[in-house]
């Protein structure tokens, strides 16, 4: 997971449950879904992003390089709000920033994202129409001061066929985020 994602994740035990499990994800036999909060109100319901990731400078990757990578994503618009969208995304493949760049890529990046076109934080003050801040001497707190991203579901087949699915809740920063949303962004 990329720094400041929440989420489910697998760690192996041992090296060949290691093996096995490297082995799913560069087969892409490996469900995982995320949840996204996104600037803007995502028109199309639901969509396929198919956009070659390559390696840029400075730790960024960046979309359509002459040596990129392919990567795939699919995803669907949960709840739209105004200014925002909350998306579910399924990256096909597993590029280092791929739900991060594609989302940026068809022009609604991560909410709160500043490498890939979002901002640092969101507020209050950004969400609720005519907040004041009761005290002007200190800064706002932000609702969320992170990326916008949750690793919401992973799923694979174990070495023994046994089925390993793991659904990793919202945090609490994230719940309270959709709440104010939903209580003062509804479109």
């Amino acid at each position: 997971l990329d720094k400041d994602t929440t989420g489910a994740l697998v760690v192996a035990k041992d090296l060949p449950t290691a093996r096995h499990v490297s082995a799913c994800f560069a087969e892409r036999r490996v469900e995982k879904r995320y949840l996204a909060l996104v600037r803007g109100e995502v028109a199309v319901e639901e969509g396929q992003i198919d956009l070659p990731i390559a390696q840029g400078t400075g730790g960024k990757m960046r979309l359509r390089g002459e040596r990129g990578r392919p990567a795939e994503s699919h995803y669907r618009v949960l709840e739209r709000f105004r200014g925002y969208s909350l998306v579910e995304v399924r990256p096909l493949t597993g590029r280092q920033h791929q739900v991060r760049l594609h989302l940026a890529g068809i022009g609604h990046p991560v909410a709160v994202d500043p490498l890939y076109g979002g901002k640092e934080a969101l507020y209050l003050s950004e969400i609720k129409p005519g907040y004041r801040r009761k005290k002007e001497e200190r800064p706002e707190a932000p609702l969320m001061g992170r990326l916008t991203l949750h690793a919401a579901h992973l799923g694979l087949e174990l070495a023994d066929g046994t089925r390993l699915a793991v659904d990793a809740p919202l945090p609490p920063d994230f719940e309270r985020l959709l709440r104010v949303l939903r209580k003062y962004a509804i479109r």
